[in-house]
């Protein structure tokens, strides 16, 4: 596969002649840098015109370029290699060749390039429009079945005019094709060449692969042992059994958790066991973040689990100006009531007075630049 290079307005003249089998040409002293340099799987098209009339032209393909002088291959795009002199142009234009290899709306929709019929059942051939000769590492392409598959598939790919060797067509995982994965004649296998493995991807097989894990019976538990190792953890022998870490071993427990109560083994209901309504009492009014706030200033909220309202801890420290009015705003709002606030600060010997607390927040006035407090209600 050849890519196409472009510069603009690139013309000069030849420095010396050509005959009708040269490989190369020089051009005018120092213009040969108005052309491309191409490397290895690149080039560019060329016009010869005789400068009389500019009438008469040649179209080349220039594989590489050393300074003034370009290597090309001759008579392209169905011209004839003619014989050039001194002075004529060389020019590159717009040809019908560049042209051609531009991918147009309608061939990219009608997938042309990346669609293929195929022949056989098993052993199935197909061509697909390509300028490429070799497989590169990654091909994706779509190939029309002829028919269902019966069995193991393998694929030969022309490419262009270049065939390829024939290789497996396997699912993900590496498993072959079960038969009917190609359900019928028309069905589009949509494929993927790898490169790495040897191989043709089929991504939409009729039936997933599918993998097991030696080892294990009924029952029994598949574990990361170590990273990369697996193993398995013997099935329960007691109905009801958990499963547990003892030791850095992960084990079954020999009986069941009955009850949430802190203790371990076969255990039964107590009096003083939290009961399940109080559980879940617990955990909303505790572990939900609109019923704390564990920050400066923050909050926390015990509930009640005998019905009423719940008790509201508060807390905070903040930076005041000594002997000033300081009104601290609770994180909270009370729902009902501010019963008590004690303050502290950083000066011992202050006198702290507090006074006018409401739900919301609390007034103060110290002799001192930093105060602590805590706030309690319902």
């Amino acid at each position: 596969m050849t890519t196409l290079l472009f510069v603009n307005d690139a013309s000069t003249t030849l420095q010396s002649g050509l005959t009708t089998v040269a490989t190369s040409c020089t051009v005018a002293a120092g213009t040969g840098s108005l052309f491309p340099s191409p490397t290895a799987g690149q080039a560019f098209y060329l016009t010869f015109l005789d400068a009389a009339t500019q009438q008469i032209k040649e179209i080349v393909l220039c594989t590489s370029r050393t300074g003034d002088v370009l290597q090309i291959q001759r008579s392209q795009q169905g011209t004839l290699a003619l014989t050039w002199n001194a002075g004529d142009l060389v020019v590159q234009l717009v040809t019908a060749g560049d042209m051609a290899n531009n991918l147009q709306p309608d061939e990219l929709q009608s997938a042309g390039y990346t669609v293929c019929n195929g022949s056989g059942t098993n052993s199935i051939t197909a061509t697909l429009a390509s300028g490429l000769t070799a497989l590169p590492p990654v091909l994706q392409f779509t190939v029309i079945a002829a028919a269902a598959n019966t069995g193991n598939v393998t694929l030969t790919l022309t490419l262009g005019l270049t065939p390829q060797a024939a290789a497996p067509v396997l699912k993900f995982g590496g498993s072959q094709l079960n038969p009917g994965d190609i359900p019928e004649a028309g069905f589009p296998v949509e494929l993927t060449w790898v490169h790495a493995l040897g191989c043709y991807v089929m991504t939409n097989p009729a039936t997933s692969s599918a993998g097991s894990i030696a080892g294990g019976a009924a029952n029994e538990l598949l574990v990361q042992t170590a990273p990369g190792s697996t193993g398995f953890i013997g099935a329960p022998t007691t109905d009801g059994s958990v499963l547990t870490r003892v030791g850095g071993v992960i084990e079954w427990a020999n009986a069941a958790v009955t009850s949430f109560n802190g203790r371990s083994g076969a255990v039964f209901p107590e009096p003083g066991d939290y009961s399940a309504a109080m559980v879940g009492a617990i955990a909303a009014a505790l572990f939900n973040s609109p019923n704390q706030l564990i920050a400066n200033p923050g909050f926390v909220t015990i509930p009640n689990t005998g019905g009423g309202p719940s008790l509201i801890v508060q807390w905070g420290s903040r930076a005041i100006s000594p002997n000033t009015d300081t009104y601290p705003s609770f994180p909270k709002i009370f729902p009902n009531q501010c019963s008590a606030v004690v303050v502290s600060c950083n000066n011992q010997a202050a006198a702290i007075n507090v006074d006018n607390y409401t739900v919301s927040n609390f007034h103060t006035r110290v002799n001192a630049t930093l105060i602590s407090w805590i706030a309690f209600g319902f």
